[in-house]
C-alpha cells in the first residue's frame, strides 16, 4: 500500500514539474513561457501572390472593357498596376513611419499611377476614365454612409 502512494506521490511530483517547466520554455518543442515565437504572416490581413494578381487582373479587365484599352495599353497599365501594389505593400508593412505618412505616402503612389495610366489614353478614353472614377468615388462614399449608418 505504502509503494502505491508513493509511486502515486512522484507522478503527481513529475507532472506538476513537467508542467511548470513548460511554462518557461522547457517544455515539449522549447516553447513556453517567454519564448521567441517566429513571426508568421496574418492569413486574414495579408493577400496571396494569386489574389493580387487576381486583383490586378479584374482591375485590367474593367479597364479594358470600359475604356476600349488596345493590347498595348493593356499591357502597359497591368504592368503599372501591378507595380503600383507592390510599392503600397511596401508601404503598408514599412514599420517604421506613422499611419498618417503612409497614408500620404500611399496617396502619392495613387496619384502617380493616375498619371502614368492617363499619358496612355488619348483624349476620349480619358473622358471615360473620369467619368467612371467619379463613378467609383461615389459608390465608395454611399458605402462610407451605409456603414455609418450602421453603427
Amino acid at each position: 500500500m505504502k509503494t502505491i502512494h508513493k509511486l502515486i506521490v512522484c507522478f503527481l511530483l513529475f507532472a506538476t514539474y513537467q508542467t511548470s517547466q513548460a511554462q518557461y520554455g522547457y517544455g515539449r518543442y522549447g516553447r513556453g513561457y517567454g519564448a521567441n515565437y517566429p513571426t508568421t504572416p496574418n492569413k486574414s490581413n495579408e493577400l496571396s501572390e494569386k489574389e493580387k494578381e487576381k486583383r490586378v487582373e479584374e482591375s485590367v479587365e474593367k479597364l479594358k472593357t470600359s475604356l476600349e484599352l488596345d493590347d498595348l495599353q493593356t499591357f502597359a497599365v497591368k504592368n503599372d498596376l501591378t507595380a503600383h501594389a507592390k510599392n503600397v505593400e511596401k508601404v503598408i508593412k514599412n514599420e517604421s513611419i506613422s499611419n498618417e505618412d503612409k497614408s500620404k505616402e500611399i496617396q502619392n503612389l495613387n496619384d502617380k499611377l493616375e498619371k502614368s495610366i492617363l499619358s496612355y489614353l488619348n483624349p476620349k478614353q480619358k473622358e471615360k476614365y473620369n467619368i467612371l472614377k467619379e463613378e467609383l468615388t461615389s459608390e465608395k462614399k454611399s458605402e462610407k454612409k451605409k456603414k455609418k449608418k450602421e453603427d
